[in-house]
């Protein structure tokens, strides 16, 4: 079955909204949060990327690197972090809220495949 890929956005500073949140399992039954992002302004309006984060990690540079980006996000946008960072449904309070989103675009060696990934985010200028 042959698969198709989604061009890859070029890396920039873009315009967007968390428009879904959902925990979803790792192979391991870890809670991963997936959160979705939509760019509404621009040329690439309408185009989603996700961020994949695991709030409960083994790894102890993991729940940092987690609590951190999670910490920037919530600045970026004017909320408060939410009290049960395991509970996806805590995120709902975050979204439809515009935020800047620092986008790379990157390509996998292995396979050539370009993707975007999401470093940063910032405080939307009005």
């Amino acid at each position: 079955m042959a698969t198709t890929q989604i061009d890859a956005i070029p890396t920039g500073l873009y315009v967007a909204e968390l428009v879904e949140s959902q925990g979803r399992p790792d192979e391991n039954g870890r809670p991963w949060l997936d959160l979705v992002f939509e760019i509404t302004e621009g040329p690439y309006a309408g185009q989603r990327l996700r961020k994949l984060l695991c709030p409960t990690h083994p790894s102890f540079l993991a729940r940092t690197f987690f609590r951190a980006k999670l910490a920037e996000l919530c600045r970026a946008i004017g909320v408060a972090p939410p009290k049960n960072c395991a509970d996806p449904t805590a995120y709902a309070t975050m979204h439809h809220k515009p935020v800047v989103i620092d986008v790379r675009r990157d390509e996998c060696p292995a396979t050539g495949i370009t993707y975007n990934r999401i470093e940063g985010y910032m405080e939307k200028q009005h």
